[in-house]
């Protein structure tokens, strides 16, 4: 095919996609002279037309079941997808043969309350009954109202604590309206509810028949069950009918939706109609307007209810028993190391202790001790969950372990690697050994302990195995050597390493204090999302460079900077584009403590990102820069923009004339105060005249 035919081809081939191919050839003159006078045109033409609404691949519905009365393969065709048995049809069709398509939604949330209730109980505090529970306690809606809701369900985003801070919601009916309204579509309403809980004035309805559909929501549309009131109620529909127009909106069915209008606002066979009934023609069209917008975004409520229920209970154990609601969370998440970090430093927060893995208290994961958390040794990287769980098993029947050689005898399944590990997490150091001895012996204690294992295991019994001593003599001829510990850097290093956590101490702990007083965090950069109001923000925010690298660009003329700044309970990605790596590449490596200015990128399918314009000293956070200037004209103020221009930063400068007027520079002559630019202003002003403070 000539390559302007291609061309022609391929621009004529979307407008026709749609139709039959009949159909495409008499709209289209060049296109059937096309298809009569070139076979491979014609060919192409009609496979893409058959292409057409052909399904691309087949999927598996999250939650949905299709429960039947008779053997599925006798009324529908099966598949399996990726080992799950699954129907060839879709939910519609299903439901058109008969047959019942039910939503079970598995949440991690319920497994995390029922182990918070069975910590609880084996410390011997009461249980709370929640079959009990009226949903009015006010100290519990109180820290809802405060923000402090990590581990909370449903309500622990940051945008969400943020609404809950706005709403204050003292009463269950908010709780629901709240889980519903914090969603893509009806959050432009959350200002309208949050101003009708506060100023009742301020709350309005169309018509009078409204008020007591739309009253607990204080006049704003939020419920699918609302719209089916709405159209009983000022219409005349049935139930049935009713749930119709239910069933459309919540499958996005605006065509549906505009068919109703006719029959809500004039009525036909067996429905009123609003004018019928006493509302006025332009209010009955500015109502189904509303419901109409709505019917993008509608929530069922009987399922904001069911997940308001699960957050209340979440919120009533977090205020009443935060150790054990945050020990089986960390538990629920112990296989993602962001998130247990998170509530790790959530537990911090509210002063709940943190203890190290301990060979001799620790459990298999994470534990509730003496009030506070106990880090679990299956959670120690490299380290086998089920090792961990038999050996806490031995060591509830034979007792605690006597030393470390001990404990690698009676340990089955240890190999080099985990033992390794559990040293470096600080597993041993309640037994007395610094981490640096241990790691001189360990692979001679395990070669020692797995041979005599494998004596035992051939039947090769000497005198002193009939008492179980033999291994004991065997390692006791091991000398632990008496050596210095690891330098604090490395040992944290090792031991973030090991459990994925800073434990014993964090590198950020000296600049804690000053990081507070940036305007945003690391962490809460790391969980904003599009709801946020921060995508494209320019934020400034510090903490600490890890896995900095540099990589060509496309084209491979130049590099870019790619890293990640941690902060004490998460972590957020970082890019510098050729022109940022150039000028602070001095500054961009691992551990290095920096203060980042940039604009933050949040994408649905990546983790969120801040493409970098400044790395700063951690040093200059909250300072300003001072320089007095022989006079504050045009020619002075150039001169030292010259001087300053080449070193892009956070701290703001002012400017001072000899008679001591001040004035702020532009924001965009933020600096580092590093030392090349103090230097080149101390011998251009004098030092007395340069003052950073």
């Amino acid at each position: 095919m000539p390559y302007a035919d291609a061309d022609r081809l391929a621009k004529l081939i979307p407008n026709v996609l749609k139709m039959t191919l009949s159909d495409a050839l008499n709209l289209s003159a060049e296109l059937k002279n096309l298809y009569d006078t070139d076979p491979v045109m014609k060919k192409v033409l009609e496979l893409s037309i058959k292409l057409e609404g052909l399904p691309r691949h087949s999927s598996t519905h999250a939650a949905g079941v299709v429960i039947s009365g008779v053997p599925l393969n006798t009324v529908v065709p099966l598949q399996s997808n990726d080992g799950v048995l699954t129907t060839q049809f879709p939910m519609t069709t299903l439901e058109e043969l008969g047959l019942l398509k039910m939503d079970f939604l598995g949440l991690r949330t319920l497994t995390v309350i029922r182990d918070a209730l069975d910590y609880i109980r084996k410390q011997g505090k009461p249980v709370p009954d929640f079959s009990k529970n009226d949903f009015d306690d006010p100290a519990v809606w109180k820290m809802i109202a405060s923000g402090d809701t990590d581990g909370v369900f449903q309500l622990e985003s940051p945008g969400m604590q943020q609404f809950m801070q706005q709403l204050r919601p003292d009463c269950f009916e908010d709780l629901i309206a709240g889980i519903s309204l914090y969603r893509p579509g009806p959050m432009d309403q959350i200002p309208r509810y949050v101003r009708g809980k506060h100023e009742t004035g301020s709350v309005t309805y169309a018509h009078p028949l409204l008020e007591p559909i739309l009253k607990t929501t204080y006049g704003c549309m939020v419920y699918q069950e609302q719209v089916m009131e709405i159209v009983r109620s000022l219409a005349g529909y049935s139930y049935g009918r009713s749930d119709l127009v239910r069933r459309a909106m919540a499958k996005k069915k605006h065509d549906v939706m505009a068919q109703e209008r006719q029959y809500f606002v004039y009525g036909t066979e067996g429905v009123d109609g609003a004018v019928k009934r006493g509302v006025p023609e332009a209010v009955a069209n500015r109502i189904f307007d509303e419901m109409m917008d709505f019917a993008s975004y509608a929530f069922n409520k009987a399922h904001a209810a069911c997940y308001a229920v699960v957050a209340y209970r979440t919120a009533y154990l977090k205020h009443y028993y935060p150790v054990e609601l945050l020990t089986a969370t960390i538990n629920g998440y112990r296989n993602n190391i962001e998130q247990v970090s998170k509530y790790v430093y959530a537990a911090r927060h509210l002063g709940i202790r943190i203890l190290p893995p301990d060979v001799n208290r620790s459990g298999a994961v994470f534990s509730v001790e003496d009030g506070a958390i106990r880090f679990g040794l299956g959670c120690v990287r490299s380290v086998s969950e089920n090792v961990m769980a038999e050996m806490v098993s031995d060591r509830s029947m034979r007792g605690k372990f006597r030393d470390f050689f001990d404990f690698v005898e009676r340990t089955n399944g240890l190999n080099k690697r985990m033992l390794e590990a559990l040293i470096y997490a600080g597993c041993f150091d309640s037994m007395g050994y610094t981490r640096a001895s241990l790691l001189e012996v360990y692979e001679k204690a395990l070669d020692t302990a797995m041979r005599a294992r494998r004596s035992r295991d051939l039947g090769q019994l000497s005198l002193f195995d009939m008492d179980g001593t033999a291994d004991a003599l065997e390692s006791a001829a091991i000398t632990v050597p008496q050596m210095k510990e690891l330098s604090p850097r490395i040992l944290l290093q090792r031991e973030r390493d090991a459990t994925g956590l800073y434990l014993s101490g964090h590198p950020l702990d000296d600049v804690a204090d000053a990081l507070k007083k940036t305007p945003f965090s690391v962490e809460q950069l790391a969980e904003a999302d599009e709801k946020s109001g921060l995508d494209n923000a320019l934020v400034t925010v510090g903490g600490m460079l890890n896995q900095c690298k540099q990589r060509p660009t496309k084209g491979g003329q130049s590099l870019l900077g790619i890293g990640v700044l941690e902060g004490i309970a998460g972590s957020v990605e970082l890019m510098l584009f050729p022109k940022t790596l150039q000028q602070f590449s001095a500054k961009f490596h691992d551990e290095n403590i920096v203060l980042i200015r940039g604009r933050l990128s949040i994408r649905e399918d990546r983790a969120n990102s801040i493409l970098v314009d400044a790395i700063d000293s951690f040093e200059t956070v909250g300072k300003t820069l001072y320089i007095r200037l022989p006079a504050l004209d045009r020619e002075n103020q150039d001169k030292l923009r010259n001087l300053t221009v080449h070193y892009p930063g956070a701290t703001p400068i002012v400017i001072v004339d000899p008679k001591r007027v001040a004035k702020g520079a532009p924001k965009s002559w933020n600096v580092d105060p590093c030392e090349p630019l103090m230097r080149s202003l101390r011998a251009a002003y004098g030092e007395q005249n340069v003052v950073l403070k």
